[in-house]
């Protein structure tokens, strides 16, 4: 049972990463050059770029990346300690011995 509803939340979690994670918000603007840009503009009036998300689904993405990240990290913890689990139980039994009888 418990198996059932980790695979479930795995399922679901991969659908809205794939669905909501990805931002195409380059492709809907066009920027000028930055010649173009130097030379229509004064020094005074040339404006400091902060980095950061333009709007809700920039955001979002971003939170979503973070999340994915985790829980990937997450999962391969996961795994990793079955391995040393089934290791040591093969220890346990002698598999890795030299005097196998």
């Amino acid at each position: 049972m418990k198996r059932v509803i980790v695979s479930l939340f795995v399922i679901f979690l991969l659908g809205f990463v794939f669905s909501f994670g990805r931002t195409g918000g380059s492709a809907d603007r066009e920027t000028p050059s930055f010649q173009q840009s130097l030379e229509d503009q004064d020094e005074s009036e040339i404006e400091t770029i902060v980095p950061g998300p333009k709007d809700l689904r920039q955001a979002t993405a971003i939170y979503v990346f973070l999340g994915w990240i985790w829980l990937s990290i997450g999962i391969l913890i996961f795994f990793i300690r079955l391995k040393i689990k089934e290791v040591d139980r093969l220890h346990r039994l002698g598999f890795f011995s030299e005097d196998k009888a």
